[in-house]
């Protein structure tokens, strides 16, 4: 059965479901002013989670605060017992300390069973009772609580568990493969073999854990430990009470070993004993099936990049984000957290123009694209082994090159014929990092993109991956169904404790749950993500592709964490083609996006993928524009210009005075999809600079339509007046031109326009001279400096020639010019003129600058002149 939220998960079973009764209860009694702090004051723990009749209880209590004043004597702790959902005997215990405000009981509690009553300081239970204690200062005040349980040997059947055989002789090692944990509706999460998540809350705790589980830390996070542990040490008899007793889902569940049905046990014995503990679930790529299509295309021809029709505006925010590329620009690095980045050496034979596809020079070596493998037990970067260290197919069951194809959307080299152009070139630069399947290798992958001593300084994380919460089998996966966690925390602890204190019904669960310290959620990736965002980096995830599914009900990790950017995805209708929820940010495109090809593609090929994988890049490339024009921008103020673009109803005005066109989709209407051409005007205007307003970022309707420009193509002013004063203007579709760094194949070469210009009948009805000025204007004389040339029409009918340089009297370019290109010369009525518009090439590395906007062409008579003589060719003519 599935729940849809918290408050459904967790039905005390064997209490007869009277956990909604102590749900929600208000406090504001002298317990609860007590006990209501934000965070625990102390940690209280039985020596071990279970016990049997015979053994030997003993509890310690570590006090946070050690300057607490407990001179007047030591701590005192309560121990109660409980049967079938009522209080049977309590008993007190002295506590002595331990030093450095640790206090241990003075002696143990002796457990024993029958009917009678116990002697001395002994309690009776019996298989299914569950032990609480409650820990008091010498004041009196409630410091702690804890639970312990003595295991049924009886179950309801309600919930039942099996494990599936396993052939004779295979083998299992802890890593190469997974185990699996499945419900009756076929839901299953896949988990890391003899490997668990413990939280530290109590170095002690910790300690006791590692040994009666013979456990061996093999990373850690901070306070969250991936520890190895030995699942025999686990009774699976304990399996199916305990689950009931801490509120499973009713249902029958089946892993796929018996050695993961031990570690199924060993989970729910830890977390009955108040534990946090979790089973490291693995995680998925967010992709669907690839097709071969677009055979190595221009990018530009790919849905979502045909200038002006595309409502996504990924051409026009290029060109325009290019436009704006000067050699202060900074880069922004972008950290892909993935497997399966195909390196030179994975292609049959070897390809080394794959490191185009990282946005990497030509002349590059993989190795020297920074990068590193994070793995269960260990962490290995280029800069220090000088290794392809990211390098390689991902492991079997995922897609074969999913990093390799996710990174190229950002990060492809234009114009190298490979068919795909990444958005954010050549800004953003690689960071690739290889992280194994699970939970705890992708938080650790999250942590190693940090700014660290060594390595490169990331602004960006984009997560392709992800993992929903099966709430069914929450039980075993808090560390992704932190909600799960939640309930347990306020729900079966709450209720078993207010039953075995009644002070404590005056207090609400939240303050119990801080009591017994469950309120400290385990959640392995929230930690590094809360890292990112107090270090300044943004973190980019995408939903799921599953469009029944809401990313909040589904509580999918690293997607609805606090600060996450969430990607939803959208088809070339700009129609939902993803799970929705409140925690979806914008959407992006996510069918039909040309990718880099891979190892395992037939050469010349760029497939079409599909799928949040591709999305999540595009925006984090769109962001790393946004970056390197505002490098000033906050997490907070880029999440806000990424809203501020985003096309929705609400919000349809662009900054040029347009309109964009919202999707019909409410869901997707809620937040918007990306506009990339307004998100680059809104992260200009931020930065306080022109954000050119009317110029269309290279993608003129004149200039669409010509992509070659040339003389033959050479767009006609009005014919000239020729008299002093007489003047000539052109007047664009659109307020602006450009000359724009799109397209430089094969070499660096400026894009350039064309103008004619003519004149109309001289007065005298015969050759006159004249001088004439030729003109532009640049919209922002600060971005790439442009030149205009000026040609005369061949008398013979040839090809226009340069106006020779005699007759040349003054040349200005837009920056010389105070933003105003110029030529002045001496000109002849009876020919024609032609204006070249030129940008001045600059080339550093990966990057070509001299790209600009203008406009007001404009041709004017100054003087009457001597006829300059015809060009040279002339002479051919008869």
């Amino acid at each position: 059965m599935r729940a849809s939220g918290s408050s459904r998960i967790w039905i005390f079973i064997s209490c007869c479901g009277l956990l909604g009764s102590v749900q929600g209860q208000q406090t504001g009694s002298p317990v609860a002013s007590q006990s209501a702090a934000a965070k625990p004051r102390a940690y209280l723990r039985f020596d071990a989670p279970l016990y049997k009749a015979g053994d030997c209880a003993k509890l310690s209590l570590t006090m946070l605060d050690v300057s607490v004043d407990v001179r007047n004597s030591p701590p005192n702790v309560e121990v109660a017992v409980a049967d079938r959902g009522r209080a049977t005997g309590r008993i007190s215990l002295p506590m002595q300390s331990a030093g450095g405000g640790r206090y241990e009981t003075a002696e143990c509690l002796r457990l024993v069973a029958g009917k009678g009553s116990a002697k001395g300081r002994s309690l009776r239970v019996a298989p299914g009772s569950v032990l609480g204690a409650l820990a008091r200062d010498a004041k009196g005040d409630i410091r702690a609580a804890a639970l312990a349980v003595v295991p049924a040997t009886r179950v309801t059947g309600k919930i039942r568990f099996s494990a599936a055989r396993v052939a004779s002789g295979a083998s299992q090692t802890d890593t190469d493969r997974a185990d699996e944990l499945t419900d009756e509706q076929g839901r299953s999460i896949r988990f890391v073999r003899n490997h668990v998540i413990v939280l530290e809350r109590d170095r002690g705790e910790l300690m006791r854990f590692l040994a009666r589980r013979h456990g061996e830390i093999v990373s850690s996070l901070g306070r969250h430990h991936l520890v190895k542990v030995d699942p025999s040490t686990a009774d699976p008899a304990h399996l199916e009470p305990l689950a009931e007793l801490l509120g499973g889902a009713p249902g029958r569940y089946r892993f796929s070993s018996t050695t993961a049905l031990g570690m199924g046990a060993l989970v729910v014995e830890e977390l009955a004993g108040g534990l946090a503990i979790s089973l490291d679930v693995l995680t998925h790529d967010l992709v669907q099936p690839q097709t071969a299509e677009e055979g190595g295309a221009d990018q530009f021809m790919s849905p979502w990049f045909v200038p002006i029709t595309s409502s996504v505006n990924f051409a026009e925010g290029m060109a325009l984000a290019s436009l704006f590329l000067v050699p202060s620009t900074p880069d922004i690095t972008i950290a892909f957290i993935d497997h399966g980045f195909a390196g030179p050496d994975d292609f049959s034979p070897s390809k080394p123009a794959a490191v185009r596809d990282y946005g990497a020079d030509p002349a590059a070596f993989m190795a020297d694209i920074p990068q590193c493998n994070v793995g269960l037990t260990s962490t290995s970067c280029s800069w220090t082994t000088l290794k392809a260290e990211a390098a390689g197919p991902a492991p079997g069951g995922s897609p074969t090159w999913h990093g390799a194809h996710v990174a190229s959307v950002a990060l492809s080299t234009w114009n190298d014929s490979q068919g795909v152009g990444g958005v954010a070139f050549p800004v953003a630069r690689p960071y690739l990092i290889r992280a194994g399947d699970d939970s705890f290798t992708m938080a650790g992958a999250i942590a190693r993109a940090l700014p660290d001593i060594s390595g490169p300084s990331a602004r960006i994380i984009s997560l392709s991956r992800g993992q929903n919460c099966t709430q069914d089998l929450g039980l075993f996966s808090m560390d992704i169904c932190d909600a799960v966690q939640e309930g347990l925390a306020t729900g079966v602890a709450c209720f078993l404790l207010q039953i075995l204190f009644p002070p404590l019904s005056a207090l609400g669960c939240p303050e119990i749950a801080v009591l017994i310290t469950l309120g400290e959620a385990l959640n392995t990736v929230s930690g590094p993500v809360k890292d990112a965002e107090a270090r300044g980096l943004l973190v980019v995830a995408g939903a799921s592709n599953d469009m029944s599914e809401d990313v909040n009900e589904e509580r999918m990790i690293p997607c609805t964490l606090r600060n996450v950017i969430c990607v939803g995805g959208i088809n070339v209708a700009l129609q939902r083609a993803s799970a929705k929820g409140s925690s979806i940010s914008i959407y992006a495109p996510s069918r039909f996006v040309n990718t880099m090809q891979a190892p395992d593609q037939p050469a010349g090929t760029a497939p079409s993928s599909s799928g949040t994988s591709y999305g999540t890049p595009m925006v984090s490339a769109a962001l790393a524009l946004a970056l390197s024009i505002n490098p000033l921008l906050t997490t907070d103020g880029a999440r806000i210009l990424l809203r501020d673009s985003a096309c929705r109803s609400a919000n349809p005005k662009r900054q040029d005075g347009s309109s964009c066109s919202p999707s019909t989709d409410t869901e997707v209407d809620k937040v918007g999809y990306i506009d990339l051409l307004e998100l680059i005007r809104l992260a200009r205007r931020s930065a306080g600079k022109n954000p050119l307003l009317a110029c269309t970022g290279g993608w003129d309707g004149e200039e669409f339509g010509d992509k070659t420009d040339d003389f033959n193509s050479a767009i006609s002013l009005p014919p000239l007046n020729p008299a002093i004063r007489g003047m000539s203007d052109y007047q664009s579709i659109k307020p602006d031109l450009s000359i724009h760094k799109i397209r430089t194949t094969p070499t660096p070469t400026s894009d350039e326009d064309w103008y004619k210009v003519t004149f109309g009948p001289t007065a005298s009805g015969s050759l006159e001279g004249f001088v004439a000025k030729y003109s532009f204007r640049v919209d922002d004389s600060s971005l790439g400096i442009l030149f205009l040339e000026l040609w005369q029409s061949d008398p013979c009918g040839g090809p226009p020639v340069r106006v020779a340089d005699a007759d040349v009297m003054q040349t200005e370019n837009s920056l010389s010019g105070g933003g105003e290109a110029s030529v002045t010369a001496r000109v002849r009525s009876d020919l024609s003129y032609f204006m070249r518009v030129i940008g001045g090439i600059q080339v550093s590395g990966l990057r070509i600058y001299g790209g600009n906007c203008y406009n007001k062409v404009h041709a004017e008579v100054m003087d009457i002149g001597q006829v300059p003589l015809l060009p040279p060719q002339a002479a051919n003519c008869h």
